[in-house]
């Protein structure tokens, strides 16, 4: 019996392995540094969400948003 072979399936997104050059990381983190000053309201709300976490959590909650922010890089919008 012959099994029609599936198409592979896209990685998780924000998951697992991640290629990234120092430029990058560095330009990601100066730009969550700049959003937070610019709008420290904004994650005001955010870090309220954050403190809740545990120290065993707290990297979980974080690294989407960082995820985000070096999608971003990637993509030339920062």
């Amino acid at each position: 019996m012959m099994h029609k072979q599936q198409p592979p399936q896209p990685p998780m997104r924000n998951q697992g392995r991640i290629a990234v050059f120092m430029l990058e990381l560095k330009k990601a983190f100066t730009e969550w540094d700049r959003r937070y000053r610019e709008e420290p309201e904004r994650f005001m709300s955010e870090a309220e969400h954050l403190l809740k976490e545990t120290p065993d959590t707290y990297g979980d909650a974080c690294a989407p948003y960082f995820m985000k922010l070096i999608e971003e890089v990637k993509a030339g919008k920062i």
